[in-house]
């Protein structure tokens, strides 16, 4: 049974200050990790763990998150801080970024590239 962020919910050490927005696929929150920083946690409703790729969709989203690490790319990307799986209503992938005050989404970027 899939279960739904709840404010002041704790989450392997991150606790919920907010939901940001729920969707078909995922929710996204922000929270606060144990140092008390603001960030921004993901919890992926699909691909349900019981797939057979599902694992290996982990592995994937980690590597991404290595590359993305990189000197190289950092100017371009928020930090990833996290990704875990825990039984959350059945085995469940989050992860954790950096939170951006006052940033731009994507579409607004590349409209104002134009």
């Amino acid at each position: 049974m899939p279960r739904y962020p709840q404010k002041n919910a704790v989450i392997n050490g991150y606790t919920i200050t907010s939901v940001l927005n729920t969707g078909a696929f995922a929710w996204a929150c922000s929270a606060i990790n144990d140092k008390g920083e603001k960030v921004f946690l993901k919890e992926y409703k699909s691909p349900a763990s019981k797939k057979p790729w599902f694992h290996g969709f982990v592995e994937h989203n980690r590597e991404l998150n290595r590359r993305i690490a990189s000197p190289e790319l950092q100017r371009f990307c928020v930090r990833h801080l996290d990704t875990f799986v825990i039984n959350y209503g059945g085995p469940t992938i989050f992860q954790v970024y950096e939170f951006v005050e006052g940033g731009h989404d994507l579409g607004t970027i590349f409209d104002c590239a134009r």
